[in-house]
């Protein structure tokens, strides 16, 4: 795998690993400019993905000072993970979405209350005990990929951040996260589509114990917002670059309203848990039984079912019901 790729001149893609993964690694992307470099997205905060990033500065021939902005698209940690360290040794501006930015400045994220606040949100929604070890070990891995971050600008839809040399417009793109943007460059019609739209997998919708709204909805309707877009070449943050971009969106369509159906299907005739539907319907494009899933894609499953039930729920096609402080769904 070519690790550093240029993209056009003055566009670098870095891949960084994602250790113990089924990603693999994670696409940064170095965008020049005339008073220094932009890095979209980071990487998460471990040793082998700082190393291989200032591995590839070295290689580049460029040093952490000259990066002057530090965008990630969203704050998975491994989109953000790495942006604490990176603005230490570069001094660099960080900005990422007013959305995002509010839920870092006001949330828990840095402490340990995040996790019963997870242990509790799985709880309830009907994830048996012998469960919670396995997920609070998850959460804490998930925090250790942090480094700790203040963000020093929020982004606004429809705001363009200029390098001098490129135009980054800011589309707002919510669903996978509630903050998450893409970036639109016109004169060379690349968009940054970050975890948005993805070449070959499906982005990861769901709804955890900090979610407010219905993601899914969000995400949908984000979709639709790109579908008049005249895009060249995507550059996502997994797997590879892409073109047909239209083609993509209604392939995502597709694929969330089978799953309204299938979700639908196992609900008809008596109500269930969000964990217990989710173990009933079918995962990675039907290749692999619940059984075969790991403790984080089933955490996954369910904060994803949550994220459909929820979107069923607002169209009024299922209801929600609360039973011993355990909540259930039922199809009408």
């Amino acid at each position: 795998m070519n690790t550093i790729s240029e993209i056009i001149p003055g566009i670098i893609q870095v891949k960084l690993p994602l250790k113990d993964n089924p990603l693999g690694y994670v696409n940064t992307y170095l965008i020049q400019g005339t008073k220094g470099w932009t890095l979209i997205d980071t990487g998460w905060n471990d040793q082998e993905s700082f190393e291989a990033f200032s591995k590839a500065l070295e290689i580049l021939g460029l040093t952490f000072p000259e990066i002057q902005l530090i965008i990630p698209t969203h704050i998975h940690p491994d989109h953000f993970g790495l942006a604490g360290k990176i603005k230490g040794l570069s001094g660099a501006e960080l900005a990422l979405h007013e959305v995002d930015k509010f839920i870092i400045d006001s949330s828990d994220m840095w402490t340990g209350n995040i996790l019963y606040e997870m242990q509790e949100w799985l709880r309830i929604n009907g994830v048996p005990d012998n469960h919670h070890p396995e997920n609070e070990d998850i959460s804490m891995d998930a925090i250790n990929l942090f480094a700790k971050a203040i963000p020093d600008r929020g982004l606004k839809h429809d705001d363009i951040v200029s390098t001098g040399i490129f135009d980054l417009q800011v589309i707002w793109t919510p669903g996978h996260s509630p903050g998450h943007i893409c970036l639109y460059e016109p004169t060379t019609k690349i968009l940054f589509s970050g975890d948005h739209i993805l070449p070959g997998i499906t982005p990861n919708i769901s709804i955890h114990a900090e979610s407010h709204g219905n993601p899914l909805g969000d995400y949908l309707d984000s979709l639709k917002l790109l579908e008049g877009l005249n895009m060249e070449l995507g550059l996502p943050a997994h797997e590879e670059t892409y073109t047909d971009l239209h083609g993509r969106i209604e392939q995502l369509f597709a694929h969330h309203k089978s799953r309204k159906q299938e979700i639908l299907g196992t609900i008809q005739n008596e109500s269930k848990t969000a964990f217990q539907i989710s173990s009933r319907i079918t995962w990675m494009a039907g290749e692999i039984t619940w059984d075969e899933l790991g403790p984080l894609d089933r955490r996954i499953a369910v904060t994803e079912t949550l994220a459909h039930l929820e979107a069923l729920r607002v169209e009024n096609r299922v209801n929600k019901i609360k039973k011993d402080d355990i909540v259930f769904y039922k199809a009408p």
